[in-house]
């Protein structure tokens, strides 16, 4: 079954990579964008902080400041990291 994702989805789960620290701790599955894998939450183990104190998840593969979780509210599949990566890489 193919998903799909408007671009207000996707603007909304990009949100979602900022300031997630506390959303990681609620989430069984995360995915990074930038190059595309699924991971658990337990696997994250860098953090950076945002300009407001908030700590955001870097990808225990890359690096990269993509990653988003279950938490958010949408299903991590290799479709929506897809879109997200053509939408911003």
């Amino acid at each position: 079954m193919k998903e799909k994702y408007t671009q207000s989805d996707l603007f909304k789960a990009h949100t979602y990579i900022f300031d997630n620290y506390k959303e990681l701790q609620r989430s069984t599955l995360c995915g990074c964008y930038f190059c595309e894998k699924t991971f658990f939450p337990y696997e994250v183990k860098e953090y950076v902080a945002d300009e407001d104190g908030g700590l955001s998840a870097l990808c225990p593969y890359c690096k990269s400041l993509s990653v988003v979780s279950d938490a958010s509210g949408y299903r991590i599949s290799k479709a929506l990291l897809h879109k997200m990566k053509k939408q911003w890489y």
